[in-house]
């Protein structure tokens, strides 16, 4: 879960989508654990961009669900009204992780719609190498695939 969130190139029309999804895993995750949801997310909740949304949808969508705790959602409900303004100091951290907006690339023309171009190398987002297990490579290829 925590290499879908790091992606740039996400197809969603906002990150509502994303916290409604961390959400859903969360509870999943906290009753196969046995363990409570913030328990169960730890800092993944951190990798929705919750800057990138507007006050509307951030009310609507993400406060009152248990995702964060009442000040973090004041938090940055306030630096969406005021942008620039305080942020709890492990929020502030990753600030610019929080308002970078995802960007997806359409994508390229497939072999059997007459289209010559080769698929670009660049599509995936994915600054660092390192060996991936199975599990992940699975989900980076669905990522890929459903992108």
């Amino acid at each position: 879960m925590e290499m879908l969130l790091h992606r740039n190139t996400l197809r969603i029309q906002s990150e509502v989508e994303v916290a409604r999804a961390v959400e859903r895993w969360g509870e999943v995750q906290a009753r196969r654990l046995g363990a409570s949801r913030p328990q169960a997310l730890g800092e993944i909740v951190y990798l929705v961009r919750f800057l990138t949304m507007s006050a509307r949808e951030f009310k609507g969508g993400v406060v009152g669900r248990g995702l964060l705790n009442t000040q973090e959602e004041q938090s940055i409900l306030f630096c969406l009204i005021r942008p620039g303004a305080w942020l709890p100091a492990h929020l502030d951290g990753v600030r610019t992780h929080l308002s970078t907006p995802r960007r997806w690339k359409p994508r390229p023309k497939a072999w059997w719609s007459g289209n010559k171009t080769k698929p670009n190398k660049q599509n995936c987002d994915m600054t660092e190498r390192r060996n991936f297990t199975l599990v992940e490579k699975v989900f980076l290829c669905l990522a890929c695939i459903f992108d």
